[in-house]
């Protein structure tokens, strides 16, 4: 496993969605750039989380949510790519 597993990925079970844009994706223009990322784990740090998914493409915006007052993580978060056709890509394969 690499350094992002070891950084809390691979400690809960996550789940990947793809946010939809319309009902007709079946056209590039309609494709989304952003999946929802839950179930992570508590302790993933953001650059862990950037690290993870930046193997599969260039990122335009990635952001484990946190907690206002503790600043923990939620167990959730969002990446958002460049390329739309990279969010096929992961939800087609087990991570």
């Amino acid at each position: 496993k690499d350094d992002a597993a070891k950084e809390g990925m691979s400690e809960r079970k996550e789940e990947f969605k793809q946010l939809p844009t319309n009902t007709d994706l079946s056209s590039t223009k309609n494709k989304t750039n952003k999946i929802f990322v839950g179930g992570i784990s508590w302790t993933t740090t953001d650059d862990g989380f950037e690290k993870f998914f930046k193997k599969y493409g260039e990122i335009t915006d990635c952001i484990v949510m946190r907690d206002k007052v503790t600043r923990t993580s939620r167990g959730f978060g969002f990446v958002a790519f460049k390329n739309p056709h990279v969010v096929d890509q992961i939800l087609s394969e087990k991570l």
